[in-house]
């Protein structure tokens, strides 16, 4: 009896221990899989949180190329072309010598040399392009590695106007204006031409926009044709004997502000705040025939800058065959009088002078010619744009000065753009 209970005690004693052992197995078994699925799922999330970054950097990067395109290759034209639906493309892929961009999008890189995410960038205009501010956005789409995550980064920008006050005139001066020889103020744009604080003195002719333009065809294109620069003909208004109702002279607004309440009433700020500011190129007055991105920069082929000359000790002299406010020099003619820049490859610049100017032989200039103090010019200057002047302005020669409001609005568009409140948003 004995024996046979110390059997079954022991049957019993077998059969917990193989249980207990099942039930460890079982829960040794659950807590492995338990961290495993918890280890696959800390790597999902580190690798997602890697695939997110690279995303979000690709699209922070992308971003930053658009806005350095904006700043280093601004162009009034494009800009406005944005609002008819054209691409916007800014890197080169075909060759180096076309310098038309191809593609909008881009790849980053790790230190290993292998790609870590790309981007896609568009970029339109949010308001009319007449409108003030001018807003623009970009949307950069940002991709990891592997193709899987993707975020969107929207800036929202809008163009400072480097020039908030309004001009329509060719010839603005604060002192008086004596224009002898040939020299010629042409508006195709309006019925002014110069509007002075001072007397106005003409050797030559004035001309404004005729109010019998025709166009190609031989119709009627009056007053429409003043809305698209350089297009309605002109006629003569003023003469070397007869002033017209186009010059505006002893105009005391003018006569009575100071040379810095001059200089602030058109661009709204201190001479010092705005070349903190606003200005992208400093020039000294004996380097301003320099190429404008030389070592000792000048003003030659300047490309959508606003350039401050500080006069104040000398009296710089633009001379020579220089064209400033267009990418190269070209004889074609594809605008009214000489001009010496085709219309694609104008950058008009704002070209301050702080202090006289000397304009001797031949100089031509797309965008604002502003001197704080007085101008002399000789030679065969030409000016499309608008020319303002604190002091007095007295010119012989062959002074040509043409209003272009595209010139005008468009001058200056370098490094001009800031943030919009509100601008920024990023999502997946």
């Amino acid at each position: 009896m004995t024996t046979h209970q110390n059997q079954h005690i022991d049957r019993q004693r077998g059969a917990v221990t193989i249980l207990i052992s099942i039930v460890m197995l079982l829960l040794i078994t659950m807590v492995v899989l338990t961290t495993s699925k918890t280890v696959l799922m800390e790597q999902k999330i580190s690798s997602n949180a890697v695939r997110s970054g690279q995303s979000l950097e690709s699209a922070e990067t992308g971003l930053q190329e658009a806005l350095n395109y904006l700043s280093t290759n601004p162009n009034w034209n494009y800009i406005q072309a944005l609002s008819s639906g054209d691409p916007f493309n800014i890197f080169e892929t075909s060759s180096p010598a076309d310098t038309t961009p191809d593609v909008n999008t881009g790849t980053l890189t790790n230190s290993s040399g292998t790609t870590s995410g790309s981007y896609t960038l568009t970029l339109g205009s949010k308001s009319d392009m007449s409108a003030d501010p001018v807003i623009i956005e970009i949307v950069s789409t940002g991709v990891s590695d592997d193709g899987v995550a993707s975020r969107v980064v929207t800036r929202l920008i809008k163009f400072i106007d480097p020039l908030p006050f309004p001009l329509d005139n060719p010839v603005l001066s604060g002192a008086g204006a004596t224009l002898s020889g040939t020299a010629r103020v042409q508006n195709p744009e309006g019925n002014s031409t110069i509007w002075s604080g001072g007397n106005v003195n003409t050797g030559s002719n004035t001309l404004i926009a005729n109010p019998d333009s025709v166009d190609t065809g031989g119709a009627s294109n009056y007053p429409d044709c003043m809305e698209t620069p350089m297009t309605c003909q002109i006629i003569p208004s003023s003469t070397s004997t007869l002033k017209g109702l186009d010059i505006v002279e002893q105009d005391s607004s003018l006569a009575s502000l100071t040379n810095d309440a001059f200089f602030k009433n058109f661009f709204g700020m201190t001479k010092t705040e705005y070349k903190n500011m606003m200005v992208s190129l400093q020039v000294s007055p004996g380097n301003v025939t320099n190429e404008w991105d030389a070592s000792s920069p000048g003003v030659s082929h300047a490309q959508n800058e606003i350039i401050w000359v500080d006069a104040t000790s000398s009296t710089p002299m633009l001379n020579g065959n220089n064209v400033s406010g267009c990418q190269t020099s070209s004889t074609a003619n594809d605008a009214y009088g000489n001009a010496t820049c085709l219309s694609t490859e104008r950058t008009p610049s704002i070209l301050i002078v702080d202090g006289d100017l000397k304009l001797v032989g031949n100089f031509d200039f797309y965008g604002i010619l502003f001197v704080t103090g007085n101008i002399f010019g000789a030679g065969t200057a030409r000016v499309e744009g608008s020319v303002v002047v604190g002091g007095q302005s007295n010119t012989t020669g062959t002074l040509d000065v043409w209003f272009n409001s595209d010139m005008v609005k468009g001058a200056g568009t370098g490094n001009n753009w800031g943030g919009s409140d509100g601008g920024w948003r990023d999502f997946n």
